[in-house]
């Protein structure tokens, strides 16, 4: 049952079986426990992501709180005028995924998110394979219309296939309030799709653990019914459903709905827009999806634009691009570090660009050279972005490249951009290199005025070729707290990335490590090389720590000790996340009082 404060039920939840209960325990447990286990109990698979209602819609409201996509000609034209690739989950991909789901343990399946799924035309055969894979909770959420317009028998056909879940979405108990609440709904059509399921039900059709539930969302057009209990005695007394539940997390209809979420959702958007992605995407996303805003924020923003989301958040690169190869993904989003790794095991399997689908890479959280940008390009055979943001900010959507990559647009009607000197604080103009600093116009809850970044880079005030109107700003290669000063010298690691990418190829992963003996501070430069040029002749190796020993005292004016390893020796240290951010500089000099 829902911890969330805004959702109550009105009548009890039956009791199921000893499988079911032991499932739900196990649901419970991981809730309170915060319980990350390697697979989840509950799965959701859009099997539609479409809709021929929205919810929350009202006459004071059509469009309502739910953002889904829309078809109005659903309601006019059979369901054969639609293919498995706008907005239909094709049966192949679902019996992978289901499979998969039965594989690695997990007991609940539904077969939405937000999308109708009565509107698919495979559903019921979807929720047969489903029940035959054993899975001890199968979920629907339906607003009784959808493809119950064309068939009115299909709830009938769902509650025997072995549906144990089944939520109508009711809104009212009247047809008046309905028709009023649910914008183009048909009061009809959910009275039969609710009998049929019903009275399948009481003839011993369904699932032993099937229970039917009806669902309100409270607006003041039927809070009055809710009070005074008119909704439950008609859809428990007089329908025949098992109970009700009721929400309160929308506001009353017809107020404005300006949630801080939509306006992320938005750029996020505009963010993998400019970076070349459309509705026709499979948009595979490697970050986490816990705290860290790179996951959810990008996830948001594919729906928004209509392509399909794979959130394979930390998987292990080679899971990655199994994902990636079974599931044809077109656009990847990940730290750059990520498709370091995807290109070192791809070489390593054998396996070339041609055997996959990839075309598009937006990347971000961390800063990357254009050596980096080229060589990834040339070797996964897409085109490469950056995108920017920060957490204290609102994570990804502040600024981002296009397809011209001439720089990063700001969002400037969400973030007023300015750059300073660091040390002064005076503004600086266009073109005059400095600290980022941000003020955030659309924040609510934490709304931030001067933010100082900490982040170094200059403003573009040239048009962009690519028609947007928005000032840019020049990449982020250097940080403040990133800079290192040795013996009076100031230097960023951006600087050594760049000598040690024209000197070994691949770009390796490196470290440096600053230390002081006696008075006088010390760097070594640690370098992982391939094992070809680690096993090589030791002359081999001497030469290449000489050529970057001579760049670096050549360009930076100071001399380093070159120290090569073999590949993955530089781990991230105790309490640095591998795949996200790998510690470029290890500082083990005594501070000074």
């Amino acid at each position: 049952m829902s911890k969330d404060p805004t959702f109550r039920v009105l009548v009890d939840a039956p009791k199921r079986s000893s499988v079911y209960e032991a499932y739900r325990k196990e649901w419970d447990r991981r809730e309170t426990d915060l319980d990350a286990s390697d697979h989840p109990v509950h799965a959701d698979i859009e099997t539609v992501a479409v809709c021929d209602l929205r919810c929350g819609s009202t006459e004071e409201d059509p469009k309502g709180f739910c953002q889904i996509w829309t078809h109005e000609h659903i309601r006019m034209q059979g369901m054969e005028d639609f293919s498995y690739q706008r907005g239909y989950m094709d049966p192949v991909l679902y019996g992978r995924l289901i499979q998969q789901c039965a594989d690695i343990g997990v007991s609940s399946i539904k077969f939405n998110y937000r999308g109708e799924p009565s509107l698919h035309p495979r559903i019921v055969s979807f929720i047969r394979e489903a029940n035959a894979l054993g899975f001890p909770d199968l979920m629907m959420n339906t607003n009784g219309n959808g493809g119950a317009r064309k068939n009115k028998k299909l709830f009938r056909q769902i509650v025997e296939a072995g549906i144990t879940d089944l939520m109508f979405s009711v809104d009212a108990c009247d047809e008046t309030t309905y028709h009023r609440q649910r914008v183009g709904g048909q009061w009809d059509i959910l009275l039969n799709s609710v009998r049929e399921a019903v009275n399948a039900r009481n003839e011993g059709k369904g699932a032993k653990d099937l229970k039917i539930r009806a669902s309100v969302v409270r607006t003041k057009i039927n809070a009055n019914d809710l009070d005074s209990g008119r909704m439950e005695e008609f859809w428990c007394k007089e329908m025949g459903v098992d109970w009700m539940s009721i929400s309160e997390c929308y506001l009353p209809a017809g107020a404005q709905h300006s949630w801080q979420a939509a306006h992320w959702t938005d750029l996020t958007a505009r963010v993998l827009s400019a970076g070349g992605v459309t509705q026709d995407d499979i948009v595979q996303i490697c970050f986490p999806y816990g705290l860290f805003t790179g996951g959810l924020g990008f996830h948001y923003g594919a729906e928004k634009i209509g392509a399909s989301v794979i959130p394979s958040s930390e998987a292990d690169v080679e899971r990655q691009i199994i994902i990636m190869r079974d599931y044809h993904t077109t656009a990847i989003v990940c730290a750059p570090t990520i498709a370091a790794l995807l290109c070192a095991t791809l070489e390593e399997k054998g396996i070339t660009p041609a055997e996959l689908q990839l075309r598009k890479g937006l990347f971000g959280a961390e800063p990357w050279a254009e050596s980096f940008r080229r060589e990834i390009e040339e070797k996964l055979r897409i085109s490469a972005v950056d995108n920017y943001g920060l957490t204290e900010i609102i994570g990804p959507g502040v600024s981002y490249e296009c397809h011209l990559k001439q720089g990063l647009h700001i969002s400037e009607d969400h973030f007023i951009p300015e750059v300073i000197d660091p040390e002064t604080g005076e503004v600086l103009p266009p073109g005059k290199k400095g600290e980022l600093v941000i003020t955030t116009i659309t924040k609510e809850a934490y709304p931030l005025i001067r933010y100082r970044t900490g982040d170094l880079t200059r403003l573009i005030r040239e048009p962009c070729p690519c028609g947007r109107s928005s000032i840019k700003m020049e990449r982020v290669f250097e940080r403040l707290d990133d800079m290192i000063i040795l013996n009076g010298m100031k230097m960023f690691p951006s600087q050594f990335e760049q000598i040690i990418s024209e000197s070994v190829k691949p770009t390796p992963s490196y470290r440096l490590v600053v230390d002081r003996q006696g008075n006088l501070d010390e760097l070594e430069i640690q370098i992982e090389v391939s094992k070809e040029i680690f096993d090589d002749e030791m002359g081999k190796l001497t030469d290449l720590e000489l050529k970057i020993l001579k760049a670096v005292k050549g360009r930076l004016d100071f001399i380093p000790r070159i120290r090569l390893v073999e590949p993955a020796t530089l781990d991230a240290p105790p309490g640095i996340d591998p795949p996200m951010k790998k510690k470029r500089v290890i500082d083990r000099r005594p501070r000074r009082e």
